[in-house]
């Protein structure tokens, strides 16, 4: 079938063979006979080898020499028949992660590397390591290293993660189970963001983009604190008034700006989600999209001249001991004058009217009671004497497109 003449250039480094392409069941096919393969195995001492494949194509294959009780039959489309010079290569996990981190550049910045047995991914100044991972051949002529995360947002606790080289071009996907069946369906990621608690995933599922995080769950909170630290870039644009149950709201719409910032609240939002769905985790998930919510009002609050935020005002140790049920979200000074703040995070901007009666008298009982009860202590050194009105605050946030809503209502109190 295929006529060679094998010549050996490098007992170790690589062999080339030269091989006659034949259409066998309406394909031009090459045939590369068990005697050959036993042949490339003892003298490169490989067990997975590279075959360069060259003529009026350029393509590589990736090859098991594992099992060889059998002639290799290597099928091409885009061949025509005739001679073709085969390029063949030793190759191990070590010659991948090379040459995966030198094609994956064009489209991800992100490196691989192992190091004691285990695989390291960096991305950013993020590095995840681990220990459950394979290197392997795969059928069609693809080579790949699947590697096993730890992922909250996933229903069964871990994320697999498949780095593939094929035809010269690198890949990514993840490996989704599919029921009944052993062979995982993958999906390709098009975006890898470095987070402050892993690594956060985009990948096209159907028509749509979803997103999944590879995190450390022992630091699933870590975020929470990080946004005490950071300097976000959020803008705020103000597009008109609107009247809902009877109360009037100014209604801005705001952007992240800052990588950073747009990386932490998408590892909040994908973690509140996945928390969501478990009965068990609703309290947290709730308590991290409120965290959110009160992150994101504080800054338009701050663009709005607002003064001395003091947020969980119901954990200061002189306020607990005289209030401990009234928790408003923020307090803050808007030129001499205190304001008490709520606010409530809705993902939806669909859902804002259905929250807005309940909001709206919460607000007015902490407003209430404490106005009539100033002074009100803080702290050993820090009084508030002069709260004269409260605000109402909506606020929702899609990490997908970096973008959200806010609805703002400020109260008319008349003071005698």
């Amino acid at each position: 079938m295929g006529q060679y003449k094998g010549r050996k250039e490098n007992a170790v480094e690589s062999m080339k063979i030269e091989a006659d392409a034949k259409v066998v069941s309406g394909y031009p096919t090459i045939i590369i006979k068990k005697s050959i393969l036993q042949d490339i195995k003892e003298k490169l001492n490989t067990d997975i080898i590279k075959i360069k494949i060259h003529n009026h194509i350029e393509t590589t294959y990736y090859w098991s020499l594992q099992n060889i009780d059998r002639a290799a039959v290597i099928t091409f489309r885009g061949l025509k028949p005739g001679k073709y010079t085969l390029e063949i290569e030793p190759y191990d996990k070590y010659r991948f992660i090379k040459e995966f981190n030198n094609l994956i550049r064009e489209k991800h910045s992100i490196r691989l590397w192992i190091e004691k047995e285990k695989l390291i991914l960096h991305k950013s100044d993020k590095l995840l390591t681990t220990d459950k991972w394979t290197f392997e051949k795969e059928h069609g002529g693809a080579i790949h290293i699947i590697a096993e995360y730890p992922s909250i947002t996933r229903q069964e606790g871990k994320i697999k993660i498949k780095f593939q080289i094929k035809n010269d071009k690198a890949q990514i996907y993840i490996q989704e189970p599919r029921t009944g069946r052993k062979r995982d369906l993958p999906y390709e990621i098009v975006s890898i963001t470095g987070s402050k608690v892993g690594v956060i995933l985009k990948y096209r599922h159907g028509k749509k983009v979803k997103t999944s995080v590879i995190i450390n769950v022992q630091r699933i909170l870590e975020p929470l604190s990080a946004l005490k630290y950071i300097k976000p870039v959020l803008s705020f644009k103000y597009v008109g008034d609107k009247t809902l149950s009877g109360i009037l709201f100014k209604v801005y719409e705001f952007n992240v700006i800052d990588n950073l910032t747009s990386s932490i609240l998408s590892s909040l939002m994908v973690v509140s989600y996945r928390f969501f769905k478990d009965p068990a985790l609703k309290e947290d998930a709730k308590d991290i999209r409120d965290q959110i919510g009160k992150f994101i009002t504080s800054k338009f609050l701050e663009q709005l001249g607002y003064k001395e935020l003091i947020k969980d005002i119901e954990n200061k140790p002189y306020y607990k001991i005289r209030f401990p049920y009234v928790k408003p979200d923020i307090m803050a000074r808007l030129g001499e004058e205190w304001h008490v703040i709520e606010v409530k995070f809705r993902f939806k901007e669909s859902s804002v009217r259905w929250i807005i009666g309940r909001a709206y008298q919460q607000v007015l009982r902490q407003f209430s009671i404490l106005a009539n009860h100033t002074p009100i202590e803080i702290d050993k050194n820090k009084k508030i004497d002069n709260i004269k009105n409260y605000s109402l605050i909506i606020v929702g946030y899609d990490h997908r497109v970096n973008r959200g809503y806010l609805y703002y209502h400020i109260g008319k109190v008349r003071w005698r």
